[in-house]
């Protein structure tokens, strides 16, 4: 069960009559939370990003996951998308913005956000809407989560745990170039058509070890 969750200390309150259940998904990129705070949810993490090129590196709220014996505390680093997106664009809305230009580009060079625009930073969410028994205060913990903490999954006794990982993230800041970060080689400009204004993509790997005798 999760016993609460807060973003920037406060609580959600959703959890207060115990009624919240996560779950942990290798195969999500996403953090799910129930449809009736993901607005909140989003709205409270959501941060302009100025002339930043690298989202991860906002500083934006922390999200702490209270779990029976730990408290999971996750953080821009992990949970923000990495590219900014221009403020009249709605990631978890089916809708287009108003009056769109034909296209949307961000230069690659550090600090090319045009000043005539507005670009905010914005988290990994995705609606949840499971019924009982496992909804329909149902979060799903995916790699928001498992970036940060090292899981295991004891499936006799069922249960997960973690620990903070030794990876980049945990060990060592994040690369940054100035204090604006940069974009991956592979994009020189960022292209987001009508038809693409959102889109998401899931990848899953199934893992086989066979341990010799």
């Amino acid at each position: 069960p999760i016993l609460d969750i807060r973003v920037d200390g406060e609580s959600l309150g959703i959890c207060d009559d115990g009624s919240c259940r996560g779950v942990v998904d290798t195969g999500s990129s996403h953090m799910g939370v129930p449809s009736s705070v993901l607005r909140q949810m989003s709205d409270s993490l959501r941060v302009d990003a100025g002339d930043l090129a690298d989202c991860r590196l906002a500083r934006a709220p922390t999200i702490e996951i209270d779990l029976t014996s730990t408290t999971l505390v996750i953080t821009p680093e992990t949970y923000m998308r990495r590219l900014p997106l221009r403020s009249d664009l709605q990631v978890n809305s089916r809708q287009p913005p108003v009056d769109p230009p034909k296209s949307l580009r961000q230069s690659a060079d550090v600090g090319g956000n045009s000043a005539s625009e507005e670009w905010h930073c914005s988290a990994r969410l995705m609606s949840i809407n499971f019924p009982a028994p496992l909804g329909p205060n149902l979060f799903v913990l995916g790699e928001p989560v498992l970036h940060k903490y090292y899981t295991v999954f004891d499936w006799q006794a069922q249960q997960v745990g973690f620990g903070l990982s030794s990876s980049r993230r945990n060990v060592g800041a994040l690369v940054r170039q100035d204090h604006q970060g940069s974009l991956t080689e592979e994009v020189d400009v960022f292209d987001v058509s009508l038809r693409s204004v959102d889109a998401s993509v899931f990848m899953q790997m199934k893992v086989v070890l066979r341990r010799r005798a």
